[in-house]
């Protein structure tokens, strides 16, 4: 049993149907539960055209509860998915037969638990002739979110409610978050349409898959979803798709979303962890759990720097999470962070029509607002120059020669990056906005990061390279202003490879290495005041937040892979 988290795991139609013989199947499941403690699973009622009868349903349900698992149903709303032609097809919202089915579905689900959840592929991607005919005029995310919330309101919620009017269900919300609005998923609805919701933590191979999902976004998207319906984010959900490769993409999706302080998380599916092929990342699981759960003793809440991603927007998508290999810690909100004293915003920002009013009220509170290029090119002949002249031009530059200011005529030292990086070229005027740090070309230059005095705060332009992957290869030295601007709990970790840093109230940080070789980490910048230590973390339960702790030294060597707890400590009357 773990202290900070319950495990479900999550059982589709066919894994259920293709237990034949349940005494069999508890020695089988016994492998499993022998690594990784299970409180609770979801039982599938319907996927692809396939539904389990209720009687045996009951069955599986006994079976469960007789080893002190608490049961769900769970509902993946598909046709047959051997029928699609590109990819995966959801339900048509314009068929009445599957409206109807659908309709059957819940409340079939309904009369057999008091609880169930609805699968992320709860989205709508039809484009048949019926539904171009009711689309009309509208963009198709528009027909799409507004539809889907009709249809979460009268025909899964009430048809559930009507079979059984004490039933609560949730929706599982996928990792793809920037697309939610373009397949009907509106969180901004539906958030207050179902009893709870649930998030999807997947990672993928940023570049070999078409999702393009960076593993920090395990802990990302449960922060933003945690922000969307407080303490009603029941959990994350995890999946063994694309980590054969590497192993170790599967306990980071569990140690991340842990690090996210989840209420629960979930395995997908029954079937996969139970197959031969997979049944190494078994123990894995079950180390990284234990893992997760003895760190999680001296973790408090988590903080990061508040960043607007508004409901239905999109641009330089999964942005943050790149960044967020790169040591940037983020808070993700839904809602303007009116009263943070800094603000990072990205090109989804874009979406809010007062996003300039927003900017310019931070500024003139005495904020740091970080902008990225992205969002300038989308604003900057909507109100831009009210607070700058610069711009992001058509023109590009491709360098592996990088600079900082050393005063305010000259770049120097020079850094080599180990790969070309290619930049947009951002116009600016001279002697008014300012380069920190710059690629350097042939004959000119491209800012990097561009600094703007603004009221009482201060304005930064981060000049984000064309492939995101190059935020890697950028020289340390070039994005040192973003690290002094964007400091989570008085402290910018720096570091050449991956890495991720989770900082928490609690005044503890943890950093993560993505790195597949060594990699020297230390501070970029640190109140004097601030002093590190390493607390020590007993064998059997938590860290001794009393015990004797051992000082840092810095630059300290990283191994690839490894995790590495500090304790902040504050000494007083020093600036």
């Amino acid at each position: 049993m773990y202290r900070h988290f319950k495990v479900s795991v999550y059982c589709t139609v066919f894994d259920l149907l293709n237990i034949n013989d349940l005494d069999e199947f508890r020695e089988t499941f016994s492998a499993f539960t022998k690594h990784v403690h299970v409180d609770h699973v979801y039982l599938e009622t319907y996927r692809s055209r396939v539904r389990i009868d209720p009687n045996r349903m009951r069955e599986f349900i006994t079976f469960f509860t007789s080893m002190g698992i608490r049961v769900s149903g769970g509902i993946t709303p598909t046709r047959d998915e051997r029928l699609n032609r590109f990819g995966f097809s959801s339900l048509c919202y314009s068929d009445p037969e599957d409206l109807e089915l659908l309709k059957d579905v819940c409340a079939m689900t309904a009369g057999i638990f008091d609880d169930f959840i609805l699968d992320d592929f709860f989205f709508d991607n039809c484009r048949c002739e019926r539904c171009i005919e009711q689309k009309g005029d509208l963009s198709w995310a528009d027909f799409r979110c507004d539809r889907m919330k009709k249809i979460s309101e009268d025909y899964v919620i009430a048809s559930a409610r009507k079979a059984n009017p004490d039933v609560k269900v949730t929706i599982k919300y996928p990792n793809w978050y920037a697309s939610y609005h373009h397949t009907g998923y509106c969180p901004e609805a539906q958030k207050d349409i179902f009893d709870f919701i649930y998030t999807g933590t997947e990672t993928r191979d940023s570049r070999m898959t078409q999702q393009h999902l960076p593993k920090y976004l395990s802990y990302f998207l449960m922060r933003y979803m945690e922000n969307v319906k407080p303490t009603m984010n029941l959990g994350g959900w995890f999946d063994l798709f694309e980590c054969a490769g590497n192993p170790l993409d599967y306990s980071r999706q569990i140690l991340l979303t842990a690090w996210s302080r989840p209420q629960s998380m979930t395995f997908f599916c029954l079937g996969m962890l139970l197959a031969s092929e997979y049944r190494a990342f078994i123990p894995m699981a079950g180390e990284a759990l234990s893992s997760a759960d003895q760190i999680l003793d001296c973790l408090g809440t988590p903080l990061g720097i508040p960043s607007y991603v508004p409901f239905a927007s999109d641009g330089e998508n999964y942005i943050h999470n790149f960044l967020g290999m790169r040591g940037f810690s983020f808070e993700p909100t839904p809602h303007y962070p009116a009263d943070s004293e800094v603000v990072f915003l990205s090109e989804c920002a874009a979406k809010d029509p007062l996003i300039i009013e927003c900017i310019c009220q931070s500024l003139n509170k005495g904020a740091d607002v970080v902008c990225t290029s992205g969002l300038v090119a989308r604003i900057q002949d909507k109100g831009w120059k009210s607070i700058s002249s610069m711009t992001v031009s058509n023109r590009h530059l491709s360098t592996n020669i990088f600079a900082s200011a050393e005063n305010a005529l000259a770049y120097g030292p020079y850094a080599i990056a180990n790969s070309h990086v290619q930049l947009p070229i951002i116009e600016y005027a001279t002697n008014d906005e300012w380069v920190l740090s710059a690629g350097i070309g042939q004959e000119t230059s491209a800012p990097i990061v561009i600094g703007v005095n603004y009221g009482r705060g201060r304005l930064f332009v981060f000049n984000v390279p064309e492939d995101f992957g190059q935020i890697y290869s950028l020289p340390e030295a070039v994005i040192e202003p973003l690290r002094e601007a964007l400091a989570v709990n008085d402290v910018a970790m720096a570091c050449e490879g991956k890495f991720s840093v989770f900082a928490y109230d609690s005044d503890v940080l943890l950093v993560h290495s993505y790195s597949e070789k060594y990699e020297s980490l230390y501070p970029a910048t640190v109140k004097k005041s601030v002093k590190f230590s390493v607390p020590e973390v007993s064998g059997e339960s938590s860290v001794r937040r009393n015990a004797v702790e051992q000082e840092v030294k810095f630059p300290m060597v990283v191994a690839p892979g490894s995790t590495h707890i500090f304790k902040l400590t504050r000494e007083k009357g020093i600036d």
